[in-house]
């Protein structure tokens, strides 16, 4: 889980640098994007809780 954790912290910290290269409006849209992916990774997302298991409990 922190090797994810880590990748994700690279992945904004280069998408940042990259919308800053971004600047003008023949970029506009690209920057756009960007910045909403940017938003949706830096957005904390609720924990999905594990399944129950439906196999028949063997007695």
């Amino acid at each position: 889980m922190t090797d994810a954790i880590s990748d994700a912290s690279v992945a904004l910290s280069l998408m940042r640098q990259a919308l800053s290269l971004l600047d003008g409006p023949e970029h506009a849209e690209a920057a756009a994007q960007l910045r909403a992916a940017i938003e949706e990774l830096s957005s904390p997302h609720p924990t999905i809780p594990p399944r129950e298991s439906k196999d028949p409990i063997i007695s």
